[in-house]
């Protein structure tokens, strides 16, 4: 058996002597025998007997640790204090306080004594439990009788760190280099001589551009933020005091942060371990013969608190990791129609530092470009470039951060120049250069799925599922070959709003019609507008040939005494004509686009009761619509929920179809239909 050590004994036979001479503790009447509990009657005196022996248990361990190898917790005992350490400068000292038996709360808070401000002006404590004496100096942190107080930062069993608020550096109340100190915690004091663990520099690192650098200072030792300076020949940024936060570039002689300096810092974070910044006030500009830029290769000096780090600026490329296209390309949706805005480009990663400066726009100025190349892209399938210095292409609405650029497209946008589409097309292979990074994406713009399903009189696509307010499309008037004998043969093009699933349509286009044999054997064109149920079809009274190119578009244009009215508008690019008209009815609700080829004449079935008269197959190009969702004048059909509709004349809807449609092209915008039977 391994023997109790002679200083273990005299403690225990201490605790034992408080329970009386014998060596076992009194655990009251009717106890249970050593060896176990008994199986004596129930006594309700023996729960409160045995208080004494739980306590008694409990003061044996603890008074005699040893005895069973545990530890004396941090918390138990009178306090003790090991070191007090300084850190930061004299005019912002952080202070921590090591020991053990702190407790793990500050002691009880008194009300300052000249002192009233906000909360984290800092706090005084009863009877000196937390406070800080500067003897020289004849002054008081934390006690009632001074106006210093006590800013706790963390406060645990073995460390306490704080700083000094109230009127802390006022009337020369400041921990210098060299006074003797005296810590109070609790009940136990700590006397000392005042010295600030210099401050250690282990890295500076430059992020950004030389337009807009950020600069990060990391290493221990710094404490809080110093006291800043009266500004120099520029109030926009941060100097501080007592140099205790500069840049120095030694390779074009120039300084930031030093008092009386004209470039400044800006967005200043501090913390013990890392200092970052911007810099400010005449960055990046020339004055005197020399350029205030930190550019690559520069050598510099980072001055903190005392310490300081020579090195060479670097600034690390820049990180792209995607590249998101949103909205739609833009393009004019036909010749006719106004020109439209582009897409929204999203640029992802990481280093991109803060917006640099823009540059005189080329030969547009509604956008904006950016110097130094340092934002521009290039269409690698059209052989476009914008936002370079020059280019007629310029950026818009630039949002800049350093993990994410988002702009838009501007200029001459959208137009036609030297044989080239000024377009970022579906699919188009794009370049994006920014800051020296450098990321190709194929362009690719949000699409909805399509549904499918059969009608006896339509053959085509319908946008469905948000409010429209422009539709357009192109199409060629399709050659009708007629070989029928004894019917009339129709079908028509259009395009319009309305008319899937509601009551009215308000639509234009043009139509074919096959005479039969017995009555000359003959196709006739011509164009026409319908505002349905007002009205049926309107005669436009210009020639259409089988060949023209068709633009077409219908643009809700407001209310007028209780009506909606719409613009309808064709263009015969063939032969040069242009028509429009604004009309108006009541009830329409613009929920659908559509682009449709129709047999026109029904029976009051419902069902063709003429043939389809046959053209082959005729492409409906340039689709685009536009509402609620759309820039300006609207996006290709894939953009929005859309259905393709399979003309099935049959009574029976057989699925032998008289008409099919192909799908959408790669950017949405154009499919074909192509007759099968009449």
């Amino acid at each position: 058996m391994k023997r109790i050590p002679f200083a273990t004994q005299n403690k225990l036979s201490q605790v034992l002597a408080k329970f009386g001479s014998d060596s076992t503790p009194d655990f009251g009447p009717k106890a249970a025998p050593p060896g176990g509990l008994g199986r004596h009657t129930r006594q309700h005196r023996g729960s409160l007997a045995c208080i004494p022996a739980v306590i008694s248990i409990f003061a044996l361990v603890a008074m005699a640790g040893g005895l069973v190898g545990f530890a004396t917790p941090a918390w138990a005992g009178p306090p003790t204090i090991t070191s007090v350490s300084f850190t930061g400068t004299s005019a912002a000292p952080t202070i921590t306080v090591s020991g053990s038996g702190f407790g793990h709360h500050p002691p009880a808070v008194a009300k300052p004594s000249c002192y009233l401000g906000t909360p984290t002006s800092g706090e005084d404590y009863k009877n000196q439990k937390l406070s800080l004496t500067d003897v020289p100096g004849g002054w008081y942190a934390g006690d009632q009788t001074d106006c210093v107080t006590i800013r706790t930062v963390s406060y645990t069993p073995t460390k306490v760190v704080f700083t000094l608020g109230g009127f802390y550096t006022s009337s020369g109340w400041v921990l210098n280099q060299g006074d003797t100190y005296i810590m109070y915690v609790g009940d136990v004091t700590y006397t000392g001589t005042v010295e600030y663990q210099p401050p250690t520099i282990s890295g500076v690192s430059f992020n950004g551009t030389s337009a807009d650098p950020t600069v990060t200072v990391n290493g221990s030792g710094f404490g809080i933020a110093p006291s800043t300076a009266s500004p120099g020949c520029d109030t926009s940024g941060t100097d501080y005091a007592n140099d205790d936060l500069y840049i120095v570039d030694n390779t074009a002689s120039w300084k930031a942060g030093e008092a009386g300096t004209c470039a400044s810092l800006a967005n200043v974070s501090w913390s013990n371990t890392q200092v970052t910044f911007n810099l400010s006030g005449m960055y990046g500009t020339t004055c005197c013969g020399v350029d205030w830029v930190l550019n690559p290769g520069d050598n510099v000096t980072m001055y903190l608190l005392g310490a300081s780090d020579t090195l060479t600026v670097e600034y690390p490329p820049p990180t792209i990791s995607s590249v998101i296209f949103s909205g739609w390309s833009g393009s004019p949706p036909a010749p006719s129609a106004p020109p439209a805005s582009g897409p929204t480009i999203t640029v992802n990663g990481s280093g991109f530092g803060i917006v640099p400066p823009t540059a005189a726009p080329g030969c547009d100025a509604s956008g904006t470009e950016i110097s130094n190349d340092d934002l521009w892209i290039e269409d690698n399938t059209e052989s476009w470039t914008s936002g370079e210095p020059g280019s007629c292409v310029s950026l818009a609405n630039v949002a800049w951060s350093n993990t994410q650029v988002v702009f838009s497209l501007s200029g001459s946008y959208g137009t036609t120049c030297c044989g080239l589409d000024w377009v970022l097309n579906q699919g188009d292979s794009l370049t994006v250069q920014l800051v020296g990074g450098t990321y190709t994406a194929t362009v690719g713009y949000p699409t909805s799925s399509t549904q499918s399903r059969q009608s006896p009189n339509w053959a085509g696509y319908v946008d469905t599922g948000e409010t429209y307010t422009y539709v357009s499309g192109s199409w060629t008037v399709p050659a009708s070959s007629c070989n029928t004998i004894f019917s009339t043969e129709f079908s028509s093009s259009w395009v319009g709003i309305d008319g899937d699933g509601n009551n009215t349509v308000e639509q234009i286009g043009t139509n074919s019609t096959c005479v039969p044999h017995l009555l000359g054997n003959g196709s006739s064109y011509g164009a026409w507008w319908e505002m349905y149920p007002e009205n049926s079809q309107q005669g436009i009274p210009e020639s259409v040939n089988a060949g023209d190119v068709m633009n077409a578009s219908v643009q809700y244009s407001g209310t007028s005494g209780g009506n909606s009215c719409y613009l309808l508008k064709l263009q015969d690019q063939t032969q040069g004509w242009n028509y429009s008209t604004n009309q108006c009815q009541p009830g329409t609700q613009n929920a659908t686009a559509e682009w449709i080829t129709e047999d026109t004449d029904t029976s009051i079935l419902g069902l063709p009761s003429f043939p389809l008269a046959p053209f082959g197959t005729m492409t409906f190009t340039n689709c685009d619509a536009g509402g609620s969702d759309a820039a300006v004048y609207g996006a290709p059909i894939s953009y929005h929920p859309n259905t393709a509709v399979t003309l099935d004349a049959s009574a029976f809807n057989d699925g032998n179809a008289a008409a099919s449609v192909s799908g959408l092209s790669n950017d949405g915008s154009q499919f074909s239909i192509t007759w099968q039977h009449g």
